[in-house]
């Protein structure tokens, strides 16, 4: 019979073996068999699924916990295979993971028991065996794991997936161009911003964050990127952009106006014949040219101008070409130049071009207006040939030259390097010296005699305080002229037109800096003439009659004209017709300081014929920027300087020039009353202005007929 254990211990049961007789059998010859069956006994178990991940959205775990009783040596695990947004399911583990494992290290063995690894490379699904010394290679083998009472846990292992990143630059470089984040987990490139350029913006994928990096004006150098994987969708594009740590220098020179985000060092263009220059901001804070001026170099077709040239007044291309000269350089009061050798390249020191450019003596130099016949001078030269904005450095023991000089520690070498000074000679009457073995520059200083400062350099020194004579013809470096409007007042070097082209703001910075009642040097680009110009109250005045003389055709870029008008030529027919232009430009002084008489017509409508009936004239032939003054302007300077002589006496220095008041019929009261026209109209009557009067003992302010023909002064 079989016997059935009903408990886990058979041990008190015992098998009786009986016999049976076989009649159809012999005695002797009979056999039997006895089979015995061994039962195992069944075993209770209880298995829980667990994950452990960072991330608790995980779904199709198998159910959990899992038990009954079992008779056999292992239990199938669930075919479930769980899912996690993010990640693979990469099989299950006996020991609690300490780390997720990504694709790329599916090898590697974070997790172990003793020497039981808990990822292979295969499956998903295992068996629990019982003790053996037979493995599974294709699944979990938990040889430890015995299967008995309270089995355990097995735990969810993950791959974290991974997404690739597609790196774009602008102006940049990085090791790599993309690069493999693990979901959850991070990476690290480094980026480096282009030579000249720095890191400006990173931009990180959506889902990613990027760290470890700084950005801004300073960051020039090799930055370290941490990316991190918190995308559960998609890759991305990471971009990172380099921002230019300096503004490009381009265009003209006489257009340039750096700022603190310039480049300190770049090509700009001469307009006036498009010679290109490498300029610099060197270490004295000022920009210099690194090449030797060659204008002149080829005959040139653009006139020299106040717009385009540091000068006051108009050199033709004609005239400026005719100054070429290849001798009789022994003149002090002819402008003249010589440019054979303009683009040669000769021994050089630095980083320069190595042209020589063109040879000036001072007065070409100076744009013909430092051209003394004899050995007096003074000051700094106001006007010269460099492009407009730029100028001729001073020179002396207090000079631009010599401050260079120190501020790169009077080394020479350092010097030389800096400012790059060809050894381009010099040209002294009909021939060019010291070409390899010396440079000359002429400085703004006058020196003594006839002699002016410049920079001389030779291959190992450096003299930035020599002087010369100014019949010699020597190189010219231009310097950025940076200072302020008020510096250039005092210096003489600021026209009216530059002063009445300022912004408000600078004008009204300009008149702060004035002291009242000192009376300051310009010009008029127009034609060159002199004034002197006195802050009286808050207003500027001219001190000095204008002298614009008839024929002059004036325009908007020069003039208070909103297009070109031709002043009528001078003529002492006329002063009869309030409703034409009268001129008259004696050469003597007529209407004082050498000046013309202007009827109203002329002097308030010098465009297009204006003639208002009533308030003031909007066009007049003062320089751009400046105007005529009102009706009120001329009570307010009254009341402070109420008769003829405080008037003639104070800063504003009236003239008792008289004026014409008929056909051809000039006042004889010429040096006892003074006479001047606002440009404020005499509304009772269509053909009356108002105009400034005085003598002695009073000043008033009066109207009179428009073809009248009075001097005139302008105002700020």
């Amino acid at each position: 019979d079989t016997v059935n254990c009903t408990n886990y211990d058979c041990n008190e049961y015992t098998i009786a073996l009986g016999a049976r007789a076989d009649m159809g059998v012999k005695a002797g010859t009979y056999t039997n068999t006895f089979i015995l069956t061994a039962v195992g006994n069944s075993v209770p178990y209880t298995l829980n699924f667990l994950d452990t991940s960072e991330d608790s959205s995980v779904s199709n775990m198998p159910t959990t916990p899992i038990s009954g009783e079992t008779k056999d040596t292992s239990i199938a695990i669930p075919t479930n295979v769980p899912v996690r947004t993010g990640y693979s399911f990469a099989g299950w583990c006996n020991v609690i993971p300490t780390s997720i494992l990504d694709d790329t290290t599916s090898t590697t063995n974070p997790v172990t028991s003793g020497s039981t690894v808990c990822k292979d490379s295969t499956g998903t699904t295992g068996t629990i065996y019982q003790p053996s010394t037979t493995t599974t290679t294709n699944y979990y083998d938990f040889i430890d794991q015995t299967v008995s009472s309270n089995i355990g846990s097995l735990y969810a292992l993950w791959n974290a997936n991974t997404y690739t990143v597609t790196i774009t630059n602008s102006n940049t470089t990085t090791s790599t161009n993309t690069l493999t984040v693990p979901f959850g987990g991070e990476a690290t490139l480094t980026v480096t911003p282009a030579s000249g350029y720095y890191l400006s913006n990173v931009s990180c994928p959506t889902g990613y964050t990027c760290s470890g990096y700084s950005t801004g004006t300073s960051s020039t150098g090799t930055q370290t990127v941490t990316i991190r994987n918190d995308n559960t969708t998609s890759g991305g594009t990471l971009e990172f952009t380099g921002t230019p740590s300096c503004t490009a220098i381009s265009g003209t020179m006489q257009a340039f106006s750096p700022t603190s985000s310039t480049c300190e060092s770049g090509i700009l263009t001469d307009s006036r014949d498009n010679q290109s220059y490498l300029v610099a901001k060197l270490a004295d804070g000022n920009w210099w040219m690194l090449d030797n001026l060659r204008l002149g170099s080829t005959d040139i077709t653009t006139d020299l101008t106040s717009a385009n040239t540091n000068l006051s007044s108009t050199i033709s291309a004609s005239t400026w070409n005719g100054y070429r000269k290849t001798s009789g350089f022994t003149s002090y009061t002819a402008p003249m130049f010589n440019s054979a050798s303009a683009n040669n390249t000769t021994t050089s020191y630095g980083s320069g071009s190595g042209k020589i450019g063109v040879y000036y003596n001072y007065c070409a130099a100076s744009a013909g207006t430092y051209c003394y016949a004899s050995g007096s001078g003074t000051g700094n030269a106001s006007y010269d040939i460099c492009p407009k904005g730029w100028r001729m450095p001073t020179g002396g023991s207090s000079g631009e030259y010599k401050a260079l000089y120190t501020a790169y520690s009077s080394n020479a070498t350092n010097f030389r390097n800096a400012l790059s000074t060809p050894l381009s000679g010099r040209f002294d009457s009909s021939s060019a010296s010291s070409q390899g073995s010396g440079g000359y520059f002429w400085s703004s200083t006058y020196g003594d005699g006839y002699d002016m400062y410049y920079l001389r350099v030779s291959s190992s020194s450096v003299y930035p305080t020599s002087s010369y004579s100014r019949y010699s013809g020597n190189s010219v470096r231009c310097l950025l002229d940076t200072r302020t409007p008020y510096e250039k007042l005092q210096a003489g070097s600021l026209s009216m037109q530059d002063i009445g082209n300022l912004s408000s703001d600078e004008k009204s910075t300009l008149v702060s800096q004035m002291s009242a009642n000192t009376r300051y040097n310009t010009a008029d680009i127009r034609d060159g003439n002199s004034y002197t110009i006195s802050k009286i109250g808050d207003k500027v005045w001219m001190t000095k009659n204008l002298d614009l003389a008839g024929g002059t055709t004036i325009a908007p870029d020069d003039s208070n004209v909103v297009s070109s008008y031709t002043l009528p030529a001078s003529s002492t027919s006329g002063f009869s017709n309030d409703s034409k232009a009268y001129v008259y430009n004696s050469g003597s002084t007529t209407c004082g300081n050498n000046s013309p008489c202007y009827s109203y017509y002329s002097y308030a409508a010098a465009t297009a014929g204006t003639n208002p009936s009533s308030g003031e004239a909007t066009s007049d032939i003062c320089p751009k920027g400046w105007r005529l003054p009102t009706e009120a302007e001329y009570n307010t300077l009254i009341g402070t300087y109420t008769t003829g002589g405080k008037l003639t006496a104070s800063p504003f220095l009236g003239v008792y020039a008289g004026g014409y008041f008929g056909d051809s019929s000039f006042s004889s009261s010429d040096g006892s009353y003074g006479y001047y026209w606002s440009s404020t109209a005499y509304s009772n009557s269509g053909t009356g202005a108002y105009y400034l009067f005085f003598y002695s003992s009073n000043a008033r302010v009066y109207n009179r007929s428009r073809s009248c023909g009075l001097p005139v002064r302008c105002v700020l």
